[in-house]
């Protein structure tokens, strides 16, 4: 009702609200500065209406769809909303189920704000007479696009080619393999393996086994060296570790998730942070735009 009744008002010319803006102001502005303020002022900054109103609205249709199913069959198992969580990709993807009613909606909007205010200047006999309250519905409705053009975002599922989370982890670490010792600089240390630039210039190693040696953890890894790449002329090596026995593994993973490690701190991720994430989705949509 919030996300389509103030569209339809606006194009057909029916008021929600039949008071002129200035008394919306005096008895609205209140209730929004309360709605907005006091619950993220309750959970210092933890809770914001705006992100609230962006997962309820992802969850609405869904919703819909399997209130529906259940009044329809109110005796039949219909299924569960659980999703896998194992599931992985490898390039950019729309979850085209979820993302279209926000797609239909942004259609609309565009045609409604066009047919209201872009046909009368193009043909005078297109122009409709204003009613009460017609400011209200345009900030509304303008409020609206901007989130379910947030929602549609949302929807952009981001390529997960990692079976482990990766932490940025940099530690010295000495790769020895064929009676020979390379030291260098880990990055993107997981439970499966690790990146190693090394500090010194040198040609492709032809090398395929070796051990990681982890000098101020005391921690030695079997590994495998699955690719190589020149970073400025810097050997950057992918290693796959070789975890044959619990004790090392266990080791592995108290360096990894150790609570003093600064990445393993929670960070406060503010309304910025989530709006940019999603426009980076959209940014970096290439593949998905020739796709669809």
């Amino acid at each position: 009702g919030y996300i389509l009744l103030p569209l339809a008002s606006l194009v057909v010319g029916f008021s929600l609200i039949v008071a002129p803006p200035v008394e919306y102001l005096a008895y609205g502005v209140p209730f929004l500065i309360l709605l907005y303020g006091v619950p993220s002022w309750l959970t210092d900054r933890h809770y914001f209406q705006f992100w609230a109103e962006v997962y309820e609205s992802l969850f609405c249709f869904p919703a819909l769809v399997r209130l529906g199913q259940v009044m329809l069959h109110p005796f039949r198992l219909v299924g569960s909303l659980v999703t896998a969580k194992d599931r992985r990709a490898d390039r950019q993807s729309l979850d085209l189920p979820l993302a279209w009613p926000f797609g239909l909606y942004l259609v609309l909007f565009l045609v409604g704000i066009f047919s209201r205010y872009g046909l009368p200047l193009l043909d005078p006999s297109w122009l409709r007479s204003p009613f009460e309250g017609e400011g209200i519905m345009v900030i509304w409705t303008l409020y609206n696009g901007g989130l379910m053009l947030v929602c549609l975002l949302a929807c952009i599922d981001q390529p997960v080619r990692r079976e482990c989370d990766r932490f940025p982890l940099e530690t010295v670490a000495c790769l020895r393999a064929q009676g020979q010792s390379w030291w260098g600089v880990t990055s993107d240390v997981s439970e499966q393996g690790a990146a190693l630039l090394l500090t010194d210039r040198l040609p492709q190693l032809d090398i395929d086994h070796g051990e990681l040696e982890f000098p101020q953890m005391s921690l030695t890894l079997p590994v495998k060296v699955v690719r190589q790449a020149n970073r400025e002329g810097y050997p950057l090596l992918g290693l796959q570790f070789n975890l044959a026995d619990a004790e090392r593994e266990a080791a592995l993973i108290r360096l990894l998730y150790n609570d003093a490690a600064w990445f393993q701190k929670l960070r406060r991720v503010g309304s910025l942070d989530a709006f940019l994430s999603l426009l980076g989705s959209l940014w970096r949509a290439d593949s998905l735009v020739r796709r669809y």
